[in-house]
């Protein structure tokens, strides 16, 4: 699989405020469903980032969020690592 085509997928399926969900087909189209899905994988890893509020801060759950995407997918771009922070942050207000 090409890695880079999964950070074009998830640029093309994260909106400033969520995932395009309406992208989906052209994503499968234009890079396969293997990228489709492995896109899919990582943001729920992201949205669902385990989280104990009750003594973590969000700039300390950010910052664990973005080394758990580094680690687990090297491939992201710094972009995309930001942009899945975002996205997770968001889904926490």
């Amino acid at each position: 699989m090409n890695q880079a085509a999964v950070n074009q997928a998830l640029e093309q399926l994260l909106s400033a405020y969520g995932w395009r969900e309406e992208e989906e087909a052209l994503v499968a189209r234009s890079y396969g469903a293997v990228t489709l899905a492995l896109a899919k994988e990582v943001y729920a890893f992201a949205l669902n980032y385990p989280v104990n509020w009750q003594t973590t801060t969000l700039a300390d759950a950010l910052a664990a969020l973005r080394l758990a995407l580094q680690v687990k997918y090297p491939f992201l771009t710094p972009d995309r690592v930001q942009q899945l922070g975002n996205h997770f942050a968001y889904s926490w207000k």
